[in-house]
């Protein structure tokens, strides 16, 4: 049997009960179809990874769970503009577009420079910032990639964010 015709096989009986798995995730109906989607793409992506004769349900919630959560965190990156704020002042392709985290909003002001915000922070946390928002790393992929403990580059990402709302409070 041909990879593609094994892998229908196996998901067309538990292909509903991922949908409902993703739906009580999903916030919406259109955020649930893309995340059933990509998981669909990457498992299939993925099916030379699969062990025949194991648990293909099991697995194939694994990798829904964590297409979910990227989805979910790569939402959370592009900040909520508040009624009135201007959309032309905010470039959404630079890891200057950063977010209050505590109520999941940034006000933008027009007078507000988010590449000179960026520039008020160190190197190292300018470093961070660019790696978990640009690149959507992780902290221990991040940790990984600079060979810094994951604890630095919590406290690193911290203390850039708190610099960050305490000027765009100023």
């Amino acid at each position: 049997m041909k990879p593609r015709e094994y892998f229908d096989e196996l998901l067309e009986p538990i292909a509903g009960n991922l949908y409902n798995f993703l739906r009580k995730y999903a916030t919406n109906d259109f955020d649930c179809d893309i995340i059933f989607q990509s998981t669909i793409m990457r498992a299939y992506k993925k099916f030379d990874q699969f062990t025949p004769g194991t648990n293909f349900k099991a697995w194939i919630f694994k990798i829904a769970y964590r297409v979910f959560l990227n989805y979910t965190r790569s939402k959370k990156q592009l900040p909520k503009l508040v009624y009135g704020s201007n959309v032309d002042d905010i470039d959404l392709h630079t890891p200057d577009t950063l977010q209050d985290l505590e109520n999941d909003e940034v006000e933008i002001d027009e007078n507000v420079d988010f590449n000179e915000l960026y520039n008020l922070l160190t190197k190292k946390q300018q470093e961070i910032i660019y790696y978990y928002y640009a690149k959507s790393m992780k902290y221990k992929e991040i940790a990984k990639e600079l060979n810094i403990p994951i604890g630095t580059v919590m406290s690193r990402l911290n203390r850039a964010k708190a610099q960050i709302r305490k000027q765009t409070r100023n």
